[in-house]
């Protein structure tokens, strides 16, 4: 057999090959094996787990490859509650949706109301008290008069309010009755015996939160009868106070 036969013959025998391995595999991922005969729902604790389910359109019996994870993450995310979502494939046949759910932050009072936002800043809830919920309380200017759940409020102001209340301390935060965001995102900040810290925007972050040690000393230190109005944290030097 001349040399050109042989590279022919072999070349057809590997085409052949490669062909009954594609027919092969095709048949593999496209059998029962691969049907999906599970859907589980993992860290959800407030949206149930049928709800979920049909939001991502994932149904039992569909081969697992025809699924696109990208698709039905983004449908389940459209729910208020959800923040995140991923779609794991567990071969052979079983589908995982691990969830993400928005947990209250924050207060914020609008109207007669009192909402629960994420701290990306999302309507997730109402509550009749501001007892109830132990959350940092949140007013604001510029709150829409219509709100409605998934609804997001200015996101450069809480993302403002965030910073500062995660570099505070617990007993930073139990002095503290309100955070108040202004239209051009500053935030003053009132103490319990209602002392405004203006504190602003979040420059000079650390250093401003160690200074409210100081404005809750300088508290601690008034007479009987003697307040505080205010004191202004916004520019570098020593902060401004005034007296009442």
């Amino acid at each position: 057999m001349s040399l050109r036969k042989l590279v022919v013959k072999r070349a057809m025998s590997i085409s052949l090959f490669l062909f009954l391995a594609l027919v092969a595999f095709y048949s593999l991922i496209h059998s029962s094996l691969f049907s999906v005969k599970e859907v589980a729902v993992t860290g959800n604790k407030v949206v149930m787990a049928g709800e979920i389910k049909a939001l991502s359109g994932i149904v039992a019996d569909t081969n697992i490859f025809q699924i696109d994870p990208a698709r039905a993450e983004q449908a389940v995310k459209i729910h208020p509650l959800i923040k995140d979502a991923k779609v794991v494939r567990h071969l052979p046949n079983r589908i995982e949706i691990k969830v993400v759910e928005r947990k209250p932050w924050a207060v914020v009072p609008a109207g007669e109301t009192f909402w629960i936002i994420d701290d990306c800043g999302v309507f997730i809830d109402r509550t009749e008290s501001i007892q109830t919920v132990s959350c940092p309380v949140i007013t604001m200017e510029g709150i829409p008069p219509k709100i409605s759940i998934g609804q997001r409020l200015n996101e450069d102001a809480i993302g403002a309010v965030r910073d500062i209340v995660n570099n505070l301390s617990e007993l930073q935060l139990s002095q503290i009755s309100e955070f108040h965001c202004r239209k051009d995102n500053q935030v003053y900040i009132y103490t319990l015996r209602g002392t405004e810290i203006r504190f602003g925007h979040t420059d000079r972050l650390s250093e401003k939160v160690r200074m409210i040690d100081q404005v809750l000393e300088m508290e601690q230190e008034l007479s009987p009868g003697e307040a505080l109005a205010y004191v202004d944290l916004r520019f570098k030097g020593q902060p401004v106070a005034k007296y009442r």
